[in-house]
């Protein structure tokens, strides 16, 4: 009937709504977190499909998927760093590794001046070999 026909699209329509929003979910990773410094993507370890997108001026990454909604058929490229189809990837390939923090700058200040004292005039005596006296008890 038109009524069951109507519900069964509705019921699609909503679960592909669902599907497609969820390759988009950003979530919190624990293990892995973006220098802040540059855009880039980064394979999560594990799985095929999904990749850490880093964001410029942000340390948290969020979780993206290459599927399509209903469709397993693009994985994340660990070489290429992008999605393509599962046919054209190899997942077992090692990535570089993310990029790191730049180094911090070199000091800008002078060195202090050189000490204004000069060294003592005669050395100080040298310890005796022995005790002078007897401890006391």
């Amino acid at each position: 009937s038109y009524s069951t026909f109507r519900e069964a699209n509705m019921y699609l329509s909503v679960v592909g709504l669902v599907m497609a929003s969820a390759a988009f979910v950003s979530c919190e990773p624990s293990n892995f977190a973006c220098t802040g410094e540059s855009n880039y993507k980064y394979p999560v370890e594990g799985s095929c499909h999904n990749y850490y997108q880093c964001e410029k001026g942000s340390t948290t990454p969020s979780v993206r998927d290459c599927s399509l909604p209903l469709l397993r058929f693009r994985d994340f490229d660990p070489v290429k760093l992008e999605c393509d189809w599962c046919w054209r990837v190899d997942c077992s390939a090692k990535p570089a590794p993310p990029p790191t923090p730049s180094p911090t700058p070199a000091p800008t200040s002078r060195p202090t001046a050189a000490p204004t004292t000069g060294p003592t005039s005669a050395p100080t005596a040298a310890p005796t070999s022995a005790p002078t006296a007897a401890p006391t008890p």
